[in-house]
């Protein structure tokens, strides 16, 4: 299809027929001309990708889209407190999905100590407070009373300021004075006690910019990696993070979900249901904190190097990498197993979504069953293989070639990927992956990596798409 006739054959299609028909043609080249060259890795790879920035282009520009965004916008110059208690109520429902789809590992008394940055509208933190009625938490959010999403207190477990604290303060600035000090930016549940680390057995890194347009693109970054510094200096060992994330394939996203599967044993990922389901973001969730404080002290050199040049007007992503080392070309190539089933599964999320969206605006009514042009999503997560006994008693510090991870979906029947070893047997009985007694944990938790080696991912890839 050429440029010209995409431009203008996109602005003319309203009717999901219409829309089903451009989806089977090629890419747009105007699209591909704006992906950056480690992008376009992604996309040779991705037949999920190339489709959905396919119908991205289209639902953006559909009338009805725009005419409901221009009300969901207006909606936030009225009653901020209605608002708020709104939004609060639906990320409630969006973290309870989280935990369902996770074996309920946020509730029933398992949350001791929590810190929720970027806490408004406070939907997140609520959730955990009722369903862990001894958890204590701390909230951090803007000292900005005008914004959109205001803190909702009324009728929550947020007014018990005996469990739960909001400290106003921009999470950037706990950063950089961290760095200016030399140290890691550390919040204590004691404002009293600076020297309290690693207290949290969870954190929740949801903050964002809720006025994208106003920011430039590197301060959302810098937004991104403070609160990656600060979630690894403050997680015990064992604890767990949720990570609100965007899902186009940059190269920092792709170093950030590096950096993430070195700290964590299990690294998922998965949109809500509803809630900004059309939105490129998702939440990780990376379970069981393995990284010891001198490999958090480490990742935040890096991630510090970058922040401090993020000043001005002009700001290379060039100068931002947080594995300067690494080629974009090695970095595709080592990451793609971990990162491409994890983003593709996500992405399958969002384009059904969107096209749902259509055909209901098509039909002026609400459709009973969504219907799914490509696979129905599901959490995707990769489990790093815990270590034999005879590395642990000879003190190895990494995993021979014949370590394996496994692919794993929480909602199907049969896991992808099975580890050789003798835990096979109960992996077919049920279905989930096995979870290693303790012992074995804290061996990981004593600062041992175990590398991952290749699993056919592709091939599980291959079966999506059919």
């Amino acid at each position: 299809m050429a440029e010209h006739s995409d431009s203008t054959h996109d602005s003319a299609i309203y009717s999901i027929s219409e829309i089903d028909a451009a989806l089977e043609g090629p890419t747009p080249p105007s699209l591909i001309a704006k992906l950056t060259p480690f992008e376009r890795r992604f996309l040779d790879h991705s037949d999920i990708f190339k489709k959905l920035l396919h119908l991205k282009r289209l639902y953006s520009k559909n009338p009805d889209v725009e005419a409901r965004f221009e009300r969901n916008r207006a909606s936030f110059t009225g009653d901020g407190g209605l608002t708020g208690c709104y939004h609060r109520v639906r990320f409630e429902e969006v973290f309870a999905e989280i935990n369902e789809k996770h074996n309920g590992i946020f509730g029933n008394g398992q949350v001791k100590y929590f810190l929720d940055l970027g806490c408004s509208p406070g939907g997140f933190s609520n959730w955990i407070l009722g369903a862990n009625m001894n958890a204590h938490g701390i909230g951090i959010t803007l000292p900005d009373p005008e914004a959109p999403f205001a803190l909702a207190v009324d009728d929550s477990h947020l007014v018990d300021q005996s469990r739960y604290h909001v400290r106003g303060v921009d999470l950037n600035s706990i950063v950089r004075e961290a760095m200016d000090q030399g140290r890691d930016p550390v919040v204590p549940l004691d404002s009293a006690d600076s020297n309290d680390a690693r207290s949290y057995d969870l954190v929740i890194a949801g903050a964002f910019p809720t006025r994208q347009g106003d920011k430039l693109w590197w301060e959302r970054l810098a937004l991104v990696f403070s609160q990656l510094s600060i979630a690894l200096s403050n997680l015990s060992p064992g604890g767990n993070l949720v990570f609100i994330i965007k899902t186009k394939p940059h190269r920092w996203l792709t170093e950030v979900i590096r950096l993430l599967r070195l700290s964590f044993t299990t690294l998922s990922a998965q949109k809500g249901q509803k809630l900004h389901a059309i939105r490129s973001s998702c939440y990780l969730i990376c379970q069981d904190f393995i990284a010891t404080q001198a490999n958090t002290f480490a990742y935040n050199q890096s991630l510090h190097n970058a922040l401090a040049k993020m000043t001005g007007d002009t700001v290379s992503s060039e100068h931002l990498h947080l594995f300067p080392e690494i080629s974009d070309e090695e970095l595709f190539m080592e990451e793609q197993e971990f990162v491409l089933p994890i983003l593709e599964a996500v992405w399958m999320h969002q384009y059904n979504a969107m096209h749902f969206d259509l055909v209901r605006l098509s039909n002026k009514e609400p459709s009973p069953e969504p219907v799914y042009l490509l696979p129905p999503p599901s959490p995707t997560a990769w489990r790093r293989k815990l270590p034999s006994e005879k590395a642990f008693q000879e003190g190895e510090t990494t995993c021979n070639n014949n370590s394996t991870s496994t692919h794993y979906s929480p909602t199907h029947d049969t896991v992808t990927q099975l580890s050789p070893d003798t835990h096979t047997d109960k992996w077919r009985q049920t279905g989930r992956p096995y979870r290693s007694p303790q012992p074995a944990l804290s061996g990981c938790r004593r600062g041992k990596y175990y590398s991952f080696a290749s699993t056919g991912i592709a091939d599980s890839r291959e079966s999506w798409r059919k």
